[in-house]
């Protein structure tokens, strides 16, 4: 039986459908859907390549892969997960193979690398040891090609600290320990990361090339509310590269280590239980005023950041000219307000082609149930939790989507997903930017909610109304997301039978 909420928000999409059907329908013929959809090396190994592109064409209609070629995050290269309990079945892919361990997996780039491209740097152990000597570009491009499908090469920023010299890559955090994360203003990162993109460029007849960051920055990280965040962080960067900027910039370190150490300070006190005297939003913009430096020391992330993507974005083209280039905002633009305000279309314009924009309906609402919990014991620890999850409805424009409960057993509505779309397409209205809104199919919900068992869980229906939701709201484009791997065919039959 239907909630009252899931009848609303079903009689509203349906409502929208009515309305936009005749002109979709005369749209249609004019310009070809693009189906897009994530898939990792290990698929083509496990399956071979033939019958997974069989597989997402025939059942998906997907005419475009994107490849996560440099991962090091098992999250975009690996298998697919055991979601909890083992008897959670529902969540487990029916195809390929089934290994839970997650010690078979490394990462790095899986295709071949021509090192002369990577003399500017003392990064140079990159190949991903899994599969040997298997090219997942070579492999897969040309038949890819034969079907018609394009094909984008994807990377992501995430390293490991146990290769020779990556710790040279690293960022120093507030307590100047090493963050295992890299840093965009280090020359030796940057030096790798152009001769990747320089080597990936040139070495294969690519389509498109997709680099991903998920850092937030060093404000979030400090309040414990970047993704996966497990209390107060340890704000970066602050290397030497990092500081100099920052004196260009007429910025104090000095001052901005005083002011992350009381915001860290803040962001504990709050998990432990402890209320300021004057409450938690009121302390958070005492200690904002205080100290302005550290919304410059954001800002500086976010320049830093920006200034990555000119960089590939220049050296890609001063290659290949007409290959597309964009990027992929957080998932934490889901549920963070914070995050969202970097997260701007419109400043992306000049150097971005296309961007992949999560809108993920089901993972999305245990991912925001999590993240509300923590930051209700933050800045807004004297709200209560009921009234906090209404508010942030209402800021980030997504009405009345339930209560935590339902968040957590049914994730965001195929409404949801409608409004983002459509907020995605208005933001970069007039940039030439593509948008590629992104729907979660089969991503592990309950590891983000572990004592609760009755979450969220893709299913073909609910698949349904998200691509019809995707579409209805003016796109022309999706892409299927985390991972081909994870993904249970029925649900990819749900894609092509939405189409």
């Amino acid at each position: 039986m239907l909630s009252r909420r899931d009848f609303i928000n079903d009689l509203l999409l349906t409502s929208t459908l009515i309305q936009t059907g005749i002109h979709q329908a005369k749209s249609s013929s004019k310009s070809e859907k693009r189906i897009a959809i994530q898939i990792g090396a290990v698929c083509f190994v496990d399956e071979g390549e033939q019958q997974v592109l069989d597989n997402v064409q025939n059942l998906a209609g997907v005419n475009t892969l994107f490849l996560p070629v440099f991962a090091y995050n098992r999250g975009l290269a690996g298998r697919g997960y055991l979601d909890g309990n083992t008897r959670y079945k529902a969540t487990v892919a029916d195809h390929g193979k089934t290994d839970y361990d997650p010690g078979w997996f490394h990462g790095g780039y899986y295709a071949t690398p021509h090192m002369k491209y990577y003399k500017n740097t003392v990064f140079k152990d990159l190949r991903a040891p899994e599969f040997g000597n298997y090219d997942v570009l070579s492999a897969v491009i040309p038949s890819a090609h034969k079907r018609g499908m394009k094909v984008n090469a994807m990377m992501a920023d995430n390293f490991r600290g146990d290769l020779p010299n990556a710790k040279k890559l690293f960022q120093v955090g507030l307590d100047g320990r090493l963050k295992y994360t890299v840093c965009f203003n280090n020359p030796e990162f940057l030096g790798f990361l152009m001769g990747l993109i320089e080597d990936c460029t040139r070495s294969y007849p690519i389509d498109g090339l997709l680099w991903r960051s998920e850092k937030t920055g060093s404000l979030m990280e400090a309040l414990g509310l970047s993704h996966n965040s497990k209390g107060a962080g340890n704000p970066g960067c602050f290397c030497e590269f990092c500081r100099a900027r920052a004196g260009q910039e007429g910025i104090s370190v000095e001052r901005t280590i005083k002011g992350y150490a009381a915001l860290r300070s803040f962001a504990a006190a709050g998990l432990s239980g402890e209320r300021p005297v004057d409450g938690f939003y009121v302390t958070f913009w005492r200690i904002l005023i205080e100290y302005p430096e550290i919304l410059q020391w954001q800002r500086l992330f976010r320049d830093s950041l920006r200034d990555t993507y000119k960089a590939i974005y220049k050296k890609v083209k001063s290659i290949k000219p007409n290959l597309p280039v964009g990027w992929g905002f957080s998932s934490q633009q889901i549920y963070s307000h914070l995050y969202r305000a970097d997260a701007e279309l419109k400043a992306l314009a000049g150097y971005t082609d296309f961007m992949k924009f999560y809108i993920y309906a089901n993972v999305g609402g245990p991912r925001t149930s999590r993240y509300l919990d923590r930051l209700g014991t933050s800045i807004y620890g004297d709200v209560p939790r009921e009234q906090l999850l209404q508010f942030v409805y209402r800021i980030m424009g997504y009405g009345n989507e339930g209560t935590f409960d339902d968040l957590r057993r049914r994730g965001y509505s195929a409404n949801y997903v409608y409004r983002e779309t459509q907020r995605a397409l208005k933001g970069a209205k007039g940039t030439g930017i593509r948008i590629w809104p992104a729907i979660d199919i089969n991503l592990p919900s309950r590891r983000y909610w572990n004592d609760f068992d009755d979450y969220s869980i893709s299913k073909p229906e609910s698949i349904k109304k998200a691509v019809r939701a995707v579409f209805s709201a003016g796109s022309d484009s999706i892409l299927l997301a985390r991972k081909y791997s994870e993904m249970q065919l029925a649900n990819l039959k749900a894609v092509g039978e939405a189409l």
